[in-house]
């Protein structure tokens, strides 16, 4: 998790073996997500990156079995100096 100076949660990362819950971790930012995983890939499951670039929210996931990596985060409210890269 990547927090502002005020406690607010503007980015979370991840890598490991397998997917995390990502209903879990993206809380009430899931239902934008999913929306948008869906109408990207449509009802067939796509093996390639993911990269949702929504108002509002950007989540980047990539990788395959036993080397998953991630990134989701809220560019609206990103710190000043912060960059998306930066967050790994």
């Amino acid at each position: 998790e990547y927090l502002s100076s005020d406690g607010k949660v503007f980015a979370i990362a991840w890598h490991g073996p397998w997917l995390p819950d990502l209903r879990q971790l993206l809380g009430g930012y899931f239902e934008q997500y999913r929306a948008a995983a869906q109408s990207r890939s449509g009802a067939r499951i796509v093996r390639k990156p993911v990269v949702i670039d929504e108002p509002g929210l950007v989540v980047q996931i990539g990788g395959h079995v036993k080397a998953f990596s991630g990134r989701a985060y809220l560019p609206e409210i990103l710190p000043a100096g912060v960059r998306a890269e930066d967050i790994q």
